[in-house]
């Protein structure tokens, strides 16, 4: 039977910091449960003025501002009540009125999308997936894009040598999971940080991840989340520690 690890790696800082990477155990029995984060009910009744998909998948949803970005297999979405838009892959709606942000065209080549994560300060959005090309602009597997309009932010460059499945960022990282084993070129095995800005590696996070399930290991990192980077992932281990249950390394 295939059980579900999930790796746990904490960041204290990049500057002189330490990065914990284990192996989480199983709660015991008649644990405390944890403690709901919201305040109110969900509506009986969900809303209808959101933008209808009719045919695909949604893989991934990020809220920043008054925009919801939306990531999947679709090629279309449907106003609510009204025109339907061409878009594939990635779009973006306004989180109020439902209408579907007509600004923002990104296209993309070679592949699909399966992550969409902002900035916490909205300024900088990101990409990843199994994409080659952005807008036309080789951007391998992972890129940076103008949140208004899906215009390639031509100066990040993070290109992974296989598809990339999800992604966490503060104002100046980004951090990316996946199948790849290289980014620009260096070796980075299924985790990686890069510069929110320029994508060039972050020297000092080196925190390789093996393993993985199904055909050539297509379930590895499937979710990162922030501040604390935590990376959930099927069945893989530290590279280096293996089968160690914790490993540490400079941040």
């Amino acid at each position: 039977m295939l059980r579900k690890i999930v790796v746990s790696v904490v960041l204290a800082g990049l500057a002189g910091s330490m990065l914990v990477l284990g192996i989480a155990a199983a709660p015991p029995a008649g644990a405390a449960q944890p403690v709901p984060g919201h305040t109110s009910l969900v509506p009986s009744k969900p809303r209808t003025n959101t933008p209808l998909i009719s045919s695909g998948e949604i893989w991934d949803f990020e809220v920043s501002g008054t925009r919801v970005y939306v990531a999947g297999t679709f090629s279309s979405l449907q106003n609510p009540g009204g025109a339907t838009v061409s878009q594939r892959l990635l779009a973006a709606f306004n989180i109020d009125t439902g209408q579907i942000d007509t600004a923002f065209r990104p296209t993309f080549g070679g592949g699909g999308v399966n992550a969409v994560e902002a900035s916490p300060d909205g300024t900088k959005l990101y990409i990843a997936g199994s994409f080659n090309t952005v807008n036309g602009v080789t951007k391998r597997k992972i890129a940076s894009i103008n949140p208004a309009t899906g215009a390639t932010v031509a100066g990040f460059t993070a290109n992974a040598g296989a598809a990339a499945t999800a992604l966490a960022a503060t104002n100046t990282t980004l951090y990316a999971g996946g199948q790849f084993s290289t980014v620009n070129g260096a070796a980075r095995v299924g985790l990686v940080a890069v510069n929110g800005t320029t994508g060039a590696l972050v020297p000092g996070f080196v925190n390789d991840i093996s393993g993985g399930i199904g055909v050539n290991g297509l379930l590895t990192v499937q979710q990162l989340s922030s501040p604390t980077t935590t990376a959930s992932c099927w069945w893989c281990t530290p590279a280096a520690g293996s089968p160690a249950r914790t490993a540490t390394a400079s941040a």
